[in-house]
Parts: C-alpha cells; structure tokens; sequence
C-alpha cells in the first residue's frame, strides 16, 4: 500500500479521471488482503469531501461525527464545535469552510472549557433525597425533575449595548473599554495581522450569544417542573429582568 501512496497523488486515488472503482487499481494490488479495506477508506473519504462542497460547514461537523461514529464526549464536543460555528456564520454569512477553520484557534478556549465541563460531570448521579446547587455551566448534561434558575436580569443575561457587560472599564474610552478584548484583538493583529474593526462589538456579541446558549441549557435540565426568576434590586443597583426572561414569559402566556 505505501508503494501505491508513492506512486500515485492523493488527488490521483480519490478522484481519479475514470472515477473510483476497484478497477483502476493493478490485479497485484486488488489480491491483497488489505485492499478491500483500502479501498472502502478512500470511497469514504471521497464521501466526505464531497459532503463539503454540499453542506454548510456546521452541518458537516455533524455529518462527520456521525459518519466516524463518534459517541459520548467526543461527540458532544462536537456537537459543541458545531454550535459555535453555526454562532460564527450568522455573524458572517459568507464565510466558507477554510474562514471558520482559520477562526479554530480564537474559539479554541471555549472548547476546552466545553471539554472539561464533561470530565466534571462523568459519575455524576442526582438524588431525590437532596438539593444540588450548580452552575448553568456545569448543569450541561444533567437533568432533575424540578429546576430553578434565579437571577435573569439584564445585567447577567444581555441583550442589547445598553445593558451592563462585566469586564467592560466604563471609566476608560470607548476603544479600551474592554481591555480583554481589545488586548485580544491587538495579539490577533501581531500573530496574523488580521485587525478587528471593533473588538469591543465582537466580544459583546459573543457575550450574547454564550447567555442565551446558557439560558437553553438551563431550561432543558427540568423534565418535570421549571421555576424562572428575576428581580429589580442588586444591592444599590437597580435592575431589570432581561429580555429572555420577557420572551419566555410571553411565550409561556401563549400557551395558557
């Protein structure tokens, strides 16, 4: 086999001229043992490239992790990527295939931390006879008969640029107000030098994003009862219920 890899471009055996079947290979070759293997390998792999010409790529993440039959975390991690590149199109609708693997590295932490949420809940059992208090975080994976989730207020659960974000300096100006960001967007620049327009945008935006995911997670723990709150004072800060909390509330009231 390796002297057909040496012989041949990849280009060549998976997409030959004649298309690819059994007999564009030479009798010596197709007597082995192991050419039937080989030969489903390289009509998968054709499969698969041909899939991503057809599919968009979050819907291809998942594709593959079907067709290699992933299971348990990996394919929850996933699951995981494809989430986030389904989060990176709708922000930029034209980006392809090779834009979203170049973003990999910039959503690689939210990954990781995906991955280590599930190392944490493995062994994980709930009981009846006690009160678990968790994070939305680490509440990804587990269920309880009744749920309740405290605390959806604009200041947690933004929605729009008015809204309070944590991390922002207020005292700075406007291009620094998110030192965190604006540092990121700088490395960014001096690695790859891509400059992000508006870093403090960009991370308001995935901010958004990550509290609406943490809100689905939340609300699908319960599979008997789902106690939602919120409240208008924080010590001397006044606030608001946030804008999911109405929408589901309207959306509840229509059910009625």
């Amino acid at each position: 086999m390796e002297k057909v890899l040496s012989e041949e471009s990849i280009q060549e055996l998976l997409f030959p001229l004649e298309g690819l079947n059994r007999d564009h290979f030479k009798m010596a070759l197709r007597r082995k043992d192991s050419f039937e293997s080989f030969f489903q390998i390289l009509s998968k792999i054709q499969g698969w490239l041909k899939a991503s010409l057809k599919l968009p790529p979050d819907e291809l993440v998942l594709f593959l992790a079907e067709r290699i039959e992933l299971e348990g975390k990996k394919l929850a991690v996933a699951q995981n990527l494809a989430l986030e590149f389904t989060r990176l199109l709708r922000q930029n609708p034209a980006w392809k295939l090779d834009q979203l693997t170049a973003e990999l590295p910039s959503i690689r932490d939210n990954i990781k931390k995906f991955a280590e949420t599930l190392n944490e809940m493995e062994g994980f059992e709930a009981s009846s006879e006690m009160v678990n208090l968790t994070t939305l975080h680490k509440a990804k994976g587990m269920e309880w008969d009744t749920v309740f989730v405290g605390g959806i207020t604009s200041g947690q659960f933004q929605h729009s640029s008015d809204d309070y974000f944590r991390g922002e300096k207020h005292y700075l100006n406007n291009e620094i107000k998110n030192p965190i960001a604006s540092a990121r967007a700088e490395l960014e620049f001096l690695l790859n030098e891509e400059k992000e327009i508006d870093p403090d945008k960009k991370a308001r935006q995935e901010n958004i994003a990550e509290r609406v995911r943490l809100i689905y997670v939340a609300v699908t723990r319960a599979k008997e009862n789902l106690f939602l709150s919120s409240h208008l004072k924080d010590r001397n800060w006044d606030r608001r219920p946030a804008y999911i909390f109405k929408s589901i509330e309207k959306y509840i009231k229509k059910l009625d």
